[in-house]
């Protein structure tokens, strides 16, 4: 029995899937032909886009036609997509469509201002259509990001910007963790993940690179309050991804390992709230670990050491608190990992998916 037959078989005797093995699909390309398809189609795209731009030059002073021709860049962009011809036609349908947004985001700049947080609702909704609609893995990716980059800029124009990143953060978990129960094409589900999950990470780098953190004992309590209130919202966040995941696994509520893996990562989270973007990487290691995704889980542990490396650069401590503030992290992480270790000498490990 092969690996293909055993996993089909596990799959079976758990009622995920019905039937006989599906044959192995022999058309699909190698990777490197696929890559040097889909750069000649980009190259293809942008200098035909190039071209026909020099003669379109005065149709960009106009709204309504660039409205249209963005439209109709669009639909053909979603026909050539919906055949899936190949990769190379492919990416060339992908760059017009994304030069045909480029048309419809230059016309809606002509009737709304940038400063206005209409245009970005309106764009957000925009970019969710074109999640839905298009059938085409990367472009769902692209659109997502897109629609909650345009929530983003939404909310902080209404002064609600530290409420973006519970907000990402709580609809990237349902993502991923319906994407753990879905049997049926689960690319619709994963790859608007990734483009949240990207967007998501990017807000929080942002939060770093243009937020200096200072110490807590010089700002008061309002302050405090104001700078810390999102993070404790993805605080929450966390602990719900883990109660889900919890109940999951079945787990015995009243058991000591389970009650303490809470209270420990309450305080570990509690203890990151300070620096923008910890809680949120530690939420994206747990669901790569209860995914079994090694891209998720290697993202979500380099944004956790890219954040707190930056958050300890930019921290206006001296090196003697600084040093201290990680050595009290050290150690109450250490203490929580022997401690569940001790508590779990001898159990099974549960089955995850």
């Amino acid at each position: 029995m092969t690996a293909r037959e055993h996993v089909w078989a596990r799959l079976r005797e758990g009622g995920l899937v019905a039937g006989p093995l599906p044959m192995e699909s022999a058309t699909s390309a190698p990777w490197f032909v696929s890559l040097l398809l889909g750069l000649c189609g980009w190259f293809a795209a942008l200098f035909l886009l190039a071209f026909v731009a020099v003669g379109l030059t005065p149709v960009l002073t106009r709204p309504l036609a660039c409205l249209v021709l963005g439209g109709m860049a669009l639909v053909a962009a979603y026909g050539l997509l919906s055949r899936q011809l190949n990769v190379f036609l492919d990416n060339l349908a992908l760059a017009i469509s994304l030069a045909g947004q480029a048309l419809v985001l230059w016309a809606g700049l002509h009737w709304l201002e940038s400063e206005s947080a209409a245009l970005w609702w309106a764009l957000a909704l925009w970019q969710l259509a074109l999640t839905v609609i298009m059938p085409n893995d990367i472009h769902r990716v692209f659109s997502a990001f897109a629609a909650a980059s345009c929530v983003a800029a939404g909310l902080a124009l209404l002064g609600w910007g530290g409420v973006y990143a519970p907000l990402a953060l709580a609809l990237t978990a349902t993502l991923w963790l319906k994407a753990l129960t879905a049997t049926q094409d689960i690319q619709r589900v994963r790859m608007p993940a990734w483009g949240l999950t990207g967007a998501l990470l990017a807000a929080q780098g942002l939060a770093h690179v243009f937020g200096v953190p200072t110490s807590p004992l010089a700002l008061s309590t309002s302050q405090l309050w104001a700078s810390w209130q999102g993070e404790l919202l993805c605080l929450l966040v966390m602990l719900g991804v883990w109660f889900v995941l919890l109940q999951r696994a079945a787990l015995d509520w009243r058991r000591p390992g389970v009650v303490l893996s809470l209270v420990g990562l309450f305080l570990i989270g509690l203890a990151c709230v300070p620096a923008p973007g910890l809680c949120s990487a530690i939420t994206l290691v747990l669901l790569g670990f209860a995914l079994a995704d090694r891209l998720l889980l290697g993202v979500g542990v380099l944004a956790l050491l890219l954040f707190a490396a930056r958050y300890y650069y930019l921290l206006d401590l001296t090196l003697l608190e600084k040093s201290g503030v990680l050595l009290l992290v050290a150690v109450l992480m250490l203490s929580v990992r022997l401690l569940l270790r001790h508590l779990s000498a001898g159990a099974p490990e549960p089955d995850h998916v």
